[in-house]
C-alpha cells in the first residue's frame, strides 16, 4: 500500500495489522483528525516548535508551516499575522534583517505584512541568494 510508505515506523507499528488502503486510511483519519482535544492540543503547539535549522531549504521550511491548515480543518484559527510571526520567529538568527524590514518596513511602527507575502520574499530572497 502506497500508503504505508509515507507513515512513519512508529506510526507504521500501531496501525500495520490493516488489511486494506480503505481500512488503514479510515483508522489513520479517525485517529489524526478527530477534533479531539489531544489532537487539537498536539497540533496547536507544533508551530510553536518549528524551527528552521541550518542546511535545511526555506521551501522545506515553509512546507512544514502546513500545519497551520491542518488546525484550520480542526476549526483552530491562527490569524494571518500570528501566522507571519511565528513563522519570522522560526527563521535562524541569518534572517534576522529580513524579519526585522518584515515586521517595521523601515519604520518605527510594527505592520507585519500577511503571510503569503512574507512566503513570497522569503522563496524570492532564497532565489537571489542562488
Amino acid at each position: 500500500m502506497a500508503i504505508q510508505l509515507c507513515l512513519t515506523d512508529e506510526v507504521l507499528d500501531v496501525f500495520s495489522s490493516e488489511k486494506t488502503t480503505v481500512a488503514l486510511w479510515e483508522r489513520l483519519q479517525d485517529r489524526y483528525l478527530k477534533k479531539s482535544l489531544t489532537n487539537r492540543w498536539n497540533l496547536k503547539q507544533r508551530p510553536f516548535l518549528l524551527h528552521m535549522y541550518k542546511g535545511i531549504p526555506i521551501k522545506s521550511h515553509i512546507a512544514d508551516f502546513s500545519i497551520i491548515n491542518e488546525l484550520d480543518k480542526l476549526d483552530v484559527k491562527i490569524e494571518d499575522e500570528d501566522q507571519t510571526l511565528l513563522l519570522l520567529c522560526s527563521l535562524p538568527s541569518s534572517f534576522k534583517s529580513f524579519s526585522e524590514v518584515i515586521i517595521y518596513g523601515g519604520k518605527s511602527t510594527i505592520k507585519v505584512k500577511k503571510i503569503k507575502e512574507v512566503k513570497e520574499h522569503l522563496l524570492s530572497k532564497k532565489k537571489i541568494d542562488n
